[in-house]
């Protein structure tokens, strides 16, 4: 328990008031509209971004400036601690999560599926539970925190995992509807696409990713005489 309450003291930095400040956005302009958007925004393409900016916080100590090195000499599993990492950014989108779902079942009462949710029963248009549009979220949820991860630790540099999670964000916004069956966004799958498979495909990448990082982090020679990233 001390080791997660550990890594929990992570999102107590001046890049968790980013975090903060985004979510509060979010809330504010759900606060202020008129008219609904497609709850899509809020369950993957914004979650999604608060994925990422969670991965980067928790890392933010041991990787940067002089506690490259104490990072090596980290009295437990690196491979843990990434994992526990991995976890608390999920944890993080988890707690705002059901914020943005409260203040938008508030300001426009009713929950409605944007996709075919098979295990739901439900189609497009139709009611649907906030639990039900969660499980489709999260497997994109795993992928970003995981191929974000896996660059920062790989490159040992908070802002290039950042950039990448970003830039796989970005892509996947812009260039969704033309990625066909792989898109990590489901308003952008085919309607003959499996939404089952490819959500366990891209939660399998996520948890992948991850145990990469933790393989790369585990190595303790990579952490020593590394020059000062920020």
């Amino acid at each position: 328990m001390t080791l997660w309450l550990r890594e929990w003291r992570s999102l107590r930095s001046a890049m968790a008031a980013v975090i903060a400040g985004y979510v509060m956005l979010v809330l504010l302009s759900l606060i202020v509209a008129d008219r609904p958007r497609n709850v899509f925004y809020y369950n993957e393409m914004g979650s999604v971004l608060l994925a990422i900016m969670a991965s980067g916080t928790l890392f933010q100590r041991e990787l940067s400036g002089s506690q490259m090195e104490l990072f090596a000499a980290y009295p437990a599993s690196l491979a843990g601690m990434v994992v526990r990492k991995g976890v608390w950014a999920l944890g993080v989108v988890l707690v705002f999560h059901p914020m943005w779902t409260l203040v938008y079942l508030w300001k426009f009462p009713g929950m409605i599926a944007y996709v075919s949710i098979p295990w739901a029963g439900v189609g497009p248009g139709a009611p649907v539970s906030e639990i039900d549009l969660l499980a489709v979220a999260v497997p994109g949820y795993l992928a970003a925190i995981g191929i974000t991860i896996a660059v920062m630790v790989a490159a040992k540099r908070v802002h290039i995992g950042l950039l990448a999670g970003f830039g796989f964000w970005l892509w996947q916004s812009l260039q969704g509807p033309g990625l066909g069956s792989v898109s990590l966004f489901t308003p952008y799958l085919p309607q003959n696409t499996s939404l089952l498979a490819n959500r366990l495909v891209w939660a399998g990448i996520g948890m992948v990713c991850v145990v990469v990082a933790a393989g790369l982090a585990e190595r303790r020679e990579r952490w020593i005489g590394v020059d000062s990233p920020e």
